[in-house]
C-alpha cells in the first residue's frame, strides 16, 4: 500500500472548502460604500463590499455589524437581504449573502485597505472580486431606468 504525499492530496478531487460570506450593501447619496483588499490577503488589490465570513454559532447580522466594527470601524444597522450567490474560486467556494445596511456612524478603514464612495458608473469601471460582479450587474440593471430618466408610465387610459 504506497501513502499519499502533500500533492496528492492537493491534487485530490476533494471540492473546495465552502464558506458563508457576508456583505454590507450601503448607500448614500447614490453612492456605494467598498473597499479595496489590503496586500497580504487572497485577492489582494480587488474591491469588494465590506463584509466577511460567518462564524460558526454567529447570524448573518451579526457577523455582518462584527465585521463592519473591524474592517471600517462603523456600527451598522443591517436591512433585508438584497441577494445571495454562490461562487467557485479555485481554492474556496463563497456563498455569499448581501444584506441592504444603514450605517450608524462614520468609517475609518482599520486594515490599512483603500476605501471608496462609487456610483454604479463608477463601481463598473473597478477591479472587482468575481463574486461581486453579479451584484454589480443586478445594481447596474435596477438603475439603468432611472439614468435614462424614465419612470414608471401611469394609468393614462383615454375616456372618449
Amino acid at each position: 500500500m504506497s501513502e499519499l504525499s502533500n500533492s496528492d492530496v492537493l491534487n485530490s478531487t476533494q471540492p473546495p472548502p465552502e464558506v458563508t460570506v457576508v456583505a454590507a450593501l450601503v448607500q448614500e447619496n447614490g453612492r456605494y460604500l467598498v473597499d479595496r483588499r489590503p496586500a497580504g490577503k487572497a485577492r489582494a488589490g480587488l474591491w469588494e463590499f465590506i463584509g466577511g465570513k460567518v462564524e460558526p454559532g454567529e447570524t448573518d447580522a451579526a457577523a455582518l455589524q462584527r465585521e463592519c466594527r473591524e474592517e471600517v470601524a462603523a456600527l451598522i444597522e443591517v436591512g433585508a437581504l438584497a441577494c445571495q450567490l454562490t461562487h467557485h474560486y479555485p481554492d474556496l467556494t463563497v456563498r455569499l449573502k448581501v444584506y441592504h445596511c444603514k450605517l450608524g456612524s462614520a468609517v475609518q478603514a482599520q486594515e490599512g485597505q483603500q476605501l471608496c464612495w462609487a456610483t454604479i458608473a463608477e463601481l463598473n469601471t473597478l477591479p472587482f472580486c468575481p463574486a461581486d460582479k453579479p451584484l454589480i450587474r443586478q445594481l447596474t440593471e435596477l438603475a439603468a431606468p432611472r439614468q435614462a430618466g424614465l419612470t414608471r408610465a401611469e394609468d393614462s387610459s383615454d375616456e372618449t
